[in-house]
């Protein structure tokens, strides 16, 4: 439960295999040309076996092999220094005792210089109890009864500009209001400001709120087998980011920071040019001093779309913003890894395996995953009215109740129910209303998930160890099973004890949940932990079971997988409107255009220029 850190290519520590390894940077290392162009160590590079373009395209490495003429191996080699593989962090969520958060308390009290309990503050103590509640588990109700030391595993890319950079670069600004900085905190700030406006956006899943960048996460828990193996159990893989990405699309930030360019660079020269007319047409009516600063303090009072309508250029204006929040602008942030984040998340978990002794992996198979995440065990009720209100009920009582257009219905109850539900036949106010077995999903994208598209991986994977993907059966909920079978009431002290054995074992066989079970041999065992896996190891996804759908906002969703990822639409916006930039330089999409640019200045001379602009700068 603690931050492991950084388990990248370069980020072992002591003696111990780091989880991946570059394959470009081998090939690099393995190719026998001395020197050449870029370009031409670029082309042999990508032809090299084990070179993915995946990783190519991550690490923009084909526009930086070709910006370079003439060059050594050892300068190729150090392009791949400086425009390293993603990093990847990792972040283990696990469950604890009272014994255990008091040890974590009692910790944190020496360390902080206290003796005793009652010394320790009580909003220190809630900020301890807060920061040990970070760590903690946060979906343990969705797993298979009977497993222990239950956890989550999140995958992460490191923040462009982390929190406390953003603390600290909050408080320079704030004491540089107050007085002057000296120099070394200028040159802090500075670095800080240029940090933050290059640096990549970061993605916020709902599941994991104190967690920004997860990439992908996995829920596991440990298991013995009937001649206690070790088996790690694979509740859940899921990637919420690429998931958002498949149904949202991805910004494309390079045309992003490109479209903004040519929108400031129209904007600084716009105002130069409406300066220089207005210096021009001032010729004669006032010295040349006191019209330089009555132009200056008019013109840099103005926003940008002021300038625009003053130079009847409003439609070239909103063409460029328009740009700004076109194509690449909408959808999450872009990531590496959009079609084999499966992938990396289950070598992460083999190379674990590996590491920590592990017999085999285990995995939830589809139909489980479906019952277990499936609506009617969450509501009772759905009920969706011709306003839009979607209202969700169990047992009587409130669970959801939200404006939701139809659009929006599939992302929160998933495309089947939403299809059911807006069929439904309308009661005598107009509300659509579904329950029971209509709740119920055939959960066909979880079955293609965990039942083709992770075992065809292990099966590719475990080939050269002939190895392949079996099934291992555990007991599932003895309560459960009863009541399902109907004889919840058989009372076992008035059975025989041939029938108690005969009862117990229908019972068990009835119940008994099938696992997909991949054995982890021992040498496989031994590649992955001298060598740990390629980063970028990339096998064909089978094409049956991509359309997963969602449930409600509050639960884990099932993953979504499919060989092209859809990019965002444009947005567009009216032609009537264009931003509004008085809130602190923020351009607010939507806001209506600011009429003629008019500025806080005295009557007189506002009345002075806006005669000016009427008389000499009419609009055509």
């Amino acid at each position: 439960m603690k931050l492991i850190g950084a388990l990248t290519q370069a980020g072992a520590k002591a003696a111990k295999t780091a989880p991946f390894y570059s394959a470009v940077d081998e090939a690099l290392a393995a190719i026998k040309r001395p020197k050449g162009t870029g370009a031409e160590f670029f082309t042999e590079l990508s032809k090299q076996p084990g070179v993915k373009k995946a990783e190519l395209a991550d690490r923009k490495l084909e526009q930086a092999f070709k910006a370079k003429g003439k060059m050594t191996k050892e300068e190729a080699q150090q392009v791949l220094k400086d425009n390293p593989p993603p990093k990847i962090n990792e972040r283990q969520l696990a469950e604890i005792s009272d014994n255990e958060r008091d040890d974590l308390l009692r910790d944190r009290m020496e360390t902080s210089g206290y003796d005793k309990w009652d010394e320790v503050p009580s909003r220190v103590m809630q900020k301890w109890n807060d920061e040990i509640d970070e760590d903690l588990e946060k979906y343990s109700d969705y797993k298979t009864a009977g497993g222990q030391n239950y956890r989550e595993i999140l995958l992460k890319l490191p923040e462009g500009f982390s929190g406390a950079e953003s603390n600290r670069l909050m408080a320079l600004e704030a004491e540089m209001r107050r007085s002057e900085l000296p120099a070394y905190k200028m040159q802090e700030l500075l670095a800080l400001q240029a940090k933050k406006q290059n640096a990549a956006p970061s993605y916020q899943s709902s599941h994991w709120k104190e967690d920004p960048n997860v990439l992908a996460h996995m829920r596991v828990q440990d298991r013995k087998g009937p001649n206690g193996e070790k088996i790690l159990h694979v509740e859940e893989i899921q990637s919420d980011w690429h998931q958002a990405g498949r149904k949202k699309g991805y910004r494309n930030q390079e045309a992003i920071d490109k479209a903004k360019q040519a929108f400031d660079d129209y904007n600084k020269d716009a105002k130069e040019r409406l300066r220089q007319i207005m210096l021009k047409e001032s010729e004669g009516e006032m010295a040349p001093e006191r019209a330089l600063t009555y132009v200056n303090n008019f013109v840099n009072g103005m926003d940008p779309s002021g300038i625009a309508n003053f130079l009847n250029e409003k439609p070239a204006f909103v063409d460029l913003y328009r740009a700004t929040k076109g194509v690449g602008s909408t959808g999450v942030p872009d990531a590496p890894f959009k079609k084999n984040w499966h992938e990396l998340a289950m070598k992460r978990l083999l190379n674990y395996a590996a590491d920590n002794g592990y017999d085999s992996i285990a995995i939830t198979p589809g139909a489980e995953q479906a019952k277990r995440f499936s609506l009617s065990k969450q509501i009772d009720e759905l009920i969706y009215s011709d306003d839009g209100s979607l209202y969700a009920s169990k047992g009587g009582k409130k669970v959801f109740n939200e404006r939701v257009t139809p659009e929006q219905l599939p992302d929160y109850v998933g495309k089947e129910v939403a299809e059911k539900l807006v069929s439904a036949q309308p009661n005598e106010v107009g509300s659509r209303v579904i329950g029971g077995l209509d709740l119920e999903v055939g959960g066909e994208g979880m079955k293609g998930f965990y039942d083709q598209i992770l075992p065809s991986y292990l099966n590719i994977f475990g080939k050269p160890y002939n190895t392949q993907m079996g099934q291992i059966s555990i007991p599932g909920d003895r309560g459960a099973t009863v009541e399902r079978l109907g004889v919840a009431g058989r009372n076992l002290s008035e059975m025989t004890p041939q029938e108690v054995i005969d009862f117990n074992k229908m019972v068990d066989e009835a119940g008994a949940i099938k696992l997909h079970s991949f054995p982890i041999t021992p040498e496989m065992r031994e590649s992955i932990k001298q060598k740990g896996l390629p980063l970028y190891q990339q096998i064909g996804i089978p094409t049956a079971g991509a359309g997963a759908a969602s449930q409600m906002p509050q639960q884990m969703q099932e993953p979504e997988l499919e060989p092209e990822v859809k990019k965002a639409d444009g947005g567009a916006i009216n032609y009537n409107t264009a931003p509004d930039m008085s809130d602190g330089g923020r351009i607010i999409q939507g806001a209506p255009f600011k009429r003629g640019g008019k500025v806080n200045m005295t009557t007189n001379r506002d009345a002075m220029f806006m005669e000016l602009s009427n008389k000499k700068l009419k609009r055509k």
